[in-house]
């Protein structure tokens, strides 16, 4: 069985998001709380500098980082 990532989640549910190196910044609503409850995953919320809500800040969750990575090995 394979299961979906929390980034593959992301991209299929369209929520907005961004990134820093390997964490993932998603915004902090009520569908993105329920997506890392489902996936056992927390983060630290913080405010984005450019956009003034609410976001958390989820570490090593920026998949396509990772995948960079294992190409360059």
């Amino acid at each position: 069985m394979n299961k979906e990532t929390l980034y593959q989640a992301v991209i299929r549910l369209g929520i907005p998001h961004d990134h820093h190196e390997s964490d993932l910044y998603l915004p902090y609503t009520e569908e993105v709380r329920q997506l890392l409850q489902t996936h056992g995953l927390t983060g630290q919320p913080f405010k984005h500098s450019t956009e003034g809500t609410i976001w958390i800040d989820v570490p090593f969750m920026y998949a396509p980082f990772w995948e960079r990575k294992a190409q360059n090995q």
